[in-house]
Formats: structure tokens, C-alpha cells, sequence
């Protein structure tokens, strides 16, 4: 036990590297994003929060639960809730030693249950916990899953308020503020996330770049562009135009033996790139609900601007399907991409070659911060089963925060360390860009919920028509999805 509390004492260091160099984060300006502001994960205002021993310490009650079992329902990539035992890893030995310290200080056993998500068939935690809560059973006490079925989850009446659950406080600094206001509705809050769940973080866009094709085409230092606030669309677009080039001659761009500028994992890439500009699908209203933003004169803007990369990219539909099992990534693997956007997974796949990692592009300069967003099937949030009651939900509530705390100077902060040792050659400026992401994951009612599948056909018109037809397709579209957005919105109206 000393042991254990000496390890996550000495973790807790790595949050002043985390921390480090912390940019201010005003609001976004009239016209382009309308996210709701957060702090970084790491920023500190929790006051008296924190102790000598450099720990975050929740206002929760000194009380033991005598052996009683705390058991996740977690998606099939979850990583971040239980490790068997000390491997030598620093992320696996982290979230050992977290958990065996909660367990320890409350006498709980944390356990898990994997639902058997895969990418041709995600929901399936979603799909058990609807067969549990409607034969009244209290198999679980969390549930981890993307934000696309926490959603369905809350409609079907299968969570409980947040903010009904006793202890927990979502206004600590280990809760994400972002997720609790993109996802509050009518005062209601039924899943989010925080320190403790770090899928969501490996699910955030970002761009990779090979650093060896950047020196050969003597680019400026990107580093030093993204970190001084001018990564740009117009860069981005400027240095793929560069670098594409029918390599054979043939005549045409060829995927299997020609070099591209831009590479997307997969179309699923692209939004995330729009919303990195300030596209906006909705934002909240006045009262606090989403609105569908779809027609401001900004995102016609953002379209036209990303149209301009197309002839130098390659956006497959789908990682699965354009090149069938191969995906797209294969071109930045053979050193035949600038650029390859994807989620930050995607660290260290394959990859035998010195790489960098930047921010999604801004739209120009003047926009004020980056921006990135989280994929909405295979990122995490948390939630509490409408099942669990009395003391078994007190029990949920304390040790939901007190786990979030004690994640918050250990195991988040252990994360980023573990994934920049997953590059080739780690270097002080990719941490800061991962601080910068992790700090600026940014939400969206329709995308997250992929409402009326709007998302998707933006993408395809980007993919296949360089966002021609967009005025159009807004036209046609966007009063089913002020009515579908009505539909969910009364649901949520309906509920406890």
C-alpha cells in the first residue's frame, strides 16, 4: 500500500508538464465557433481542493462500503478503468495504482464489463444496459460509452440526472466543463466527461506530419507556426499544394503510387476539420438549448476554404470501404502524405518514420483559439443507470468523484506521457500541442448526435462535390432538423 501511494505521489509530478505554458482561451468571435468555452483538463481552480501532498481531494465523506463492488459497463476501446496488475507500463500502472488506492480508501472492488463494440457495430453497451434497466436490474453502476449512444441512452429514460446524484459535483475542475454545458438540457445532465475518462482524449483530431518531407521541401517550422497561433487552412492548403505530385506520370492522381499533400484517415475526418475552423452545426440558444447554426454566413465560408485542400487530399468515405481494409493512412505510411488527420489513436500505428503532431487548422489568424472535437461513436462519456438508487447511488456518486480527483494528478496527466512515448522521437512542442488539444475538445449537439445525419452528407458534398450544393442542402434540411431537435428536446423534457 505505502508503495502504491508513494507511485501515484510521484505521478502526480507529471501534471506540472502537463500544465505548463498555459495560453488564455477567450471566447470565439461573432460568426465563427459557438462552443461552449472550457477550461484546460489540467487548469486548477478547484481552490481548497488540493492538500500538501499534491493531490486533488474530493468533498466527499469519510465512509468505507465493506467490500461492495463498483462495476463499469465499458465499451470494447476503453482502456482508462481497470488494469489486472503492475506491468512495467507506466498508463497500465497508473490506473493499477489509482484503483488500488480507491479501493484501499474505500474498501470497493473496481470491476468491469467490456461490451463487444467493434467498428462495424458499435452501441452494443448501449443495447445491454437497455435489456438491464427494462428487466429493473442493477448490473452497473457506470456506464462508459460514446457520446453518439450516451445520448439515445438519456432519451430512452435509461440514466439518471447528473445532477441529482449525491456528491458528485460537476463543477469540480476534473469534470469537463465543456461536455456539462454541450450537454445539459433543460437544467438536466445525464452523461459526461472528465479526468477520469481519457478515451475521449485519444479520440480527438488532430494532423500528423512527416517531419522528413516537411525538411525536404524546406517548410518554416511548424512547430513554431502552430504554438504562435498561425496554423492555418491557408497554410495547410498552400504546403499540400506544394508537395502533391503525380509521381508516374500517368496523368492523375493515384493513390496507390503517387504523393499527396493531405491524407484523411477516413471521411469521418473531415467535420472534425470544419468544426476546427469555426463551423458551427448548432449552439446553444438563449434558454440553454441547441439551435441549428447551419446557414451562418461563417460556415459557407468554412466550406468554400476547406473545398480549396480537396485537389490535394484524399477523403475516403470510409476508412473500411475506399480502400477497403487498407484505409487511406496507407499513403502516409509509405512517406507519401504531408499531412495525415485522424484521431491521436492513431499515435504510433505503424508508423517507422519521425512524425509531428499539430492542432487542427485554424480558419485564418484571427480566429482565437484551436479547436478539436472528439469522435462521436468511439469516444466516452460517463453515466449512471436510472436503476441504481438509495445508498447504492450515494456509493456511485462518492467514489465517481473521488476517482475523477485522484485521475485528474495521476492518470490524465500519465496519459500524455505514455502517448508521446509512442513516438519516434518525443519532443517537448508535441506535448504542448496534445495540452492545447486535450484543452480545447469542443462539442456539438448535431454532430455528437449525428442528428438527422447532417454530418455526413456535409462530408460526402466536401468529398465528392467540393462543397458544391451546400446552400441547398441547408435549404432542404434544416427544418427537419429544427424539428428533430424539437422531438429530442421534449424527450429530455419528459424525463426525471
Amino acid at each position: 500500500m505505502k508503495h502504491a501511494i508513494a507511485l501515484l505521489l510521484a505521478l502526480s509530478l507529471l501534471l506540472s508538464l502537463f500544465a505548463c505554458g498555459k495560453t488564455d482561451d477567450p471566447a470565439p468571435e461573432s460568426g465563427a465557433a459557438a462552443p461552449t468555452d472550457t477550461a484546460s483538463p489540467t487548469d486548477d481552480p478547484a481552490g481548497d481542493t488540493t492538500v500538501d501532498d499534491g493531490m486533488m481531494h474530493p468533498n466527499v465523506p469519510e465512509i468505507t462500503f465493506g467490500g461492495a463492488e463498483f462495476h463499469i459497463l465499458q465499451h470494447g476501446y476503453s482502456f482508462e478503468y481497470i488494469a489486472e496488475e503492475i506491468k512495467g507500463e507506466q498508463l497500465n500502472d497508473a490506473i493499477y495504482n489509482r484503483n488500488i488506492a480507491i479501493e484501499d480508501r474505500y474498501e470497493v472492488k473496481i470491476t468491469a464489463e467490456t461490451g463487444e463494440t467493434d467498428y462495424m457495430n458499435p452501441g452494443l453497451p448501449m443495447r445491454r444496459l437497455d435489456r438491464d434497466v427494462m428487466a429493473g436490474e442493477t448490473s452497473y453502476q457506470m456506464i462508459a460509452e460514446g457520446p453518439l449512444y450516451s445520448i439515445r441512452m438519456a432519451q430512452a429514460g435509461h440514466l439518471r440526472n447528473l445532477h441529482t446524484v449525491p456528491y458528485l459535483d460537476p463543477s469540480q475542475p476534473w469534470w469537463d466543463q465543456n461536455t456539462i454545458s454541450a450537454f445539459t438540457f433543460g437544467g438536466k445532465l445525464y452523461f459526461m466527461s472528465g479526468s477520469y475518462v481519457l478515451h475521449d482524449k485519444s479520440q480527438a483530431y488532430a494532423v500528423f506530419f512527416n517531419h522528413e518531407m516537411a525538411d525536404d521541401f524546406h517548410l518554416p517550422d511548424l512547430y513554431e507556426i502552430a504554438l504562435s497561433g498561425n496554423w492555418t487552412m491557408d497554410r495547410m492548403t498552400e504546403y499540400s499544394a506544394l508537395v502533391t505530385n503525380d509521381l508516374d506520370g500517368d496523368g492523375y492522381l493515384d493513390p496507390s503510387d503517387d504523393r499527396y499533400g493531405t491524407i484523411f484517415g477516413s471521411g469521418y475526418s473531415v467535420p472534425p476539420v470544419l468544426i476546427g475552423m469555426g463551423f458551427v452545426f448548432s449552439s446553444l440558444d438563449a434558454e440553454g438549448n441547441p439551435a441549428v447554426r447551419l446557414s451562418g454566413e461563417h460556415n459557407v465560408n468554412v466550406i468554400e476554404k476547406f473545398a480549396s485542400l480537396v485537389d490535394y487530399s484524399i477523403t475516403g468515405w470510409s476508412r473500411y470501404s475506399y480502400f477497403k481494409d487498407q484505409g487511406s493512412d496507407f499513403v502516409f505510411l509509405e512517406k507519401r502524405a504531408l499531412f495525415y488527420v485522424s484521431v491521436v489513436a492513431q499515435l504510433g500505428d505503424g508508423f517507422d518514420f519521425e512524425y509531428g503532431i499539430l492542432p487542427l487548422p485554424k480558419y485564418d489568424e484571427d480566429q482565437q483559439r484551436y479547436m478539436t472535437t472528439a469522435e462521436f461513436q468511439y469516444a466516452a462519456t460517463v453515466s449512471i443507470p436510472i436503476t441504481i438508487t438509495g445508498e447504492t447511488l450515494e456509493m456511485t456518486g462518492i467514489l465517481l468523484e473521488a476517482l475523477s480527483a485522484y485521475s485528474h494528478t495521476t492518470t490524465l496527466p500519465t496519459y500524455v506521457n505514455s502517448v508521446m512515448e509512442l513516438r519516434r522521437s518525443p519532443d517537448k512542442e508535441s506535448t504542448e500541442i496534445l495540452r492545447i488539444l486535450y484543452g480545447n475538445i469542443v462539442h456539438d449537439f448535431i454532430y455528437d448526435f449525428n442528428l438527422n445525419k447532417i454530418p455526413n452528407a456535409v462530408r460526402d458534398l466536401l468529398i465528392y462535390d467540393k462543397g458544391e450544393g451546400y446552400i441547398s442542402l441547408i435549404a432542404s434540411d434544416e427544418a427537419w432538423i429544427e424539428q428533430d431537435i424539437r422531438d429530442v428536446l421534449e424527450k429530455f423534457a419528459n424525463l426525471p
